[in-house]
């Protein structure tokens, strides 16, 4: 083990006084062993159980837009990591519109709120805005042969 430290050590300070610091981090990580590598990254936050709440809407949108979440999914899951609950979240005001669209709502928004619970619980709130839904005032049908 020793070896190897002090190998990294000497090509650190030839790589920082040849290539100047930026590729001092890459030396230092291309001459050590990769349990070292492992045990300096960081992990991800403690994995939680995840409830969905949808609010603003109800009946069939309501259905639709539960549907239509990725994140509705992981509610039977006993956790979720925090990386991919920050991604799914992302993903959200865009499924919802997208459900709603069906109902005539082509500008509606969602907000999320993330709430830790008690325990190893976390509460995602969405707040649904469908907006005005698209009417159709006049129809033309011609049809022709």
């Amino acid at each position: 083990m020793r070896g190897l430290l002090g190998k990294a050590c000497w090509r650190a300070r030839w790589v920082s006084h040849q290539h100047g610091w930026r590729w001092l981090a890459l030396a230092l990580l291309s001459s050590t062993p990769m349990t070292l590598l492992a045990a300096a990254t960081p992990t991800e936050a403690t994995p939680h159980a995840v409830t969905v709440q949808i609010e603003g809407i109800d009946g069939e949108p309501l259905a639709a837009a539960r549907t239509a979440l990725s994140l509705v999914s992981y509610q039977s899951r006993k956790s979720i990591g925090a990386a991919r609950l920050e991604r799914l979240l992302g993903l959200v005001p865009k499924q919802i519109a997208d459900a709603l669209e069906v109902f005539g709502y082509y500008h509606a928004t969602a907000q999320t709120t993330v709430t830790p619970r008690a325990g190893d619980s976390t509460l995602v709130q969405i707040q649904v805005d469908r907006g005005a839904p698209v009417r159709v005032a006049m129809l033309g049908l011609k049809i022709e042969g």
